[in-house]
């Protein structure tokens, strides 16, 4: 059994991807879920897990990185995809996936808003809360 809860902000995209977002991957294995885990830092098996979590994710195509670019070359959305081993009876790399694929599919980004009058080349970025504007899918 697991959960899955994405944060997102908006940062600067990565060099190579100028209109694309950025999805990042963590899976933590807490003892709640196996006296066999350890509390602390993220263990090899969470890492190798987060990783597998990661390659599927990416390889499976569910991911549109273009849809989370806000203004090209300035600002992307970065999601932190983490993923809370609850209990470990068995195969961890589909359950963490599949906890993984149901939080990217309920995700809602804030709308929001380029301000271009702020002055030469300089475009602000305006986030809107979800109580002001309904967030999109």
């Amino acid at each position: 059994v697991a959960m899955a809860a994405i944060t997102a902000e908006l940062a600067a995209p990565h060099q190579g991807s100028q209109r694309e977002g950025s999805v990042r991957f963590n899976v933590e294995l807490s003892p709640m879920a196996s006296a066999a885990f350890a509390a602390g830092k993220p263990g090899e098996g969470a890492v190798e897990l987060a990783r597998l979590v990661e390659r599927c994710m990416r390889g499976s195509g569910a991911l549109d990185l273009e849809a989370l670019c806000v203004l090209p070359g300035r600002k992307v959305w970065c999601l932190r995809v983490d993923v809370h081993v609850l209990d470990s009876c068995g195969n961890l790399v589909d359950v963490c996936c599949l906890a993984a694929l149901a939080a990217l599919l309920g995700f809602r980004k804030p709308q929001v808003e380029v301000d271009q009058s702020a002055g030469e080349g300089e475009a602000q970025v305006i986030v809107h809360a979800p109580e002001v504007r309904e967030p999109q899918p």
